[in-house]
């Protein structure tokens, strides 16, 4: 019986931990569209850049709150783009990362200081 048990608190935990993973990975992948949309000139599709702006302020982070001054912003300026390629997912799973280690400002900068 306890053997049973084990193996089914082993199952349960795999799916959880299954489970909390595939929404990481969503996250990254909705913030990874989002930043493709906002990239994009504000006077084409604004359902589509409110849509990603609020996919932004969801996943900030709760020591980074995106702003309403920053909101208004991102929903009439393209964000600025670089001619060298941006890896938007490593960045949208560094973001993921920095929201779950710590809720202090102190995190972000040190994970900056350590790049």
């Amino acid at each position: 019986m306890s053997r049973a048990f084990l193996v089914l608190l082993g199952a349960v935990i795999g799916y959880i931990f299954a489970d909390i993973r595939h929404g990481r990975e969503m996250a990254v992948k909705m913030i990874e569209i989002a930043l493709g949309i906002l990239s994009g000139k504000p006077d084409e599709n604004r359902a589509l850049r409110d849509w990603a702006v609020k996919i932004l302020a969801l996943h900030s982070p709760k020591q980074a709150p995106l702003t309403e001054e920053a909101k208004r912003t991102l929903l009439d300026r393209p964000l600025p783009v670089s001619t060298t390629p941006f890896d938007y997912t490593a960045a949208a799973r560094r973001l993921m990362e920095l929201g779950t280690q710590s809720d202090t400002p102190s995190a972000l900068r040190e994970s900056e200081r350590d790049r």
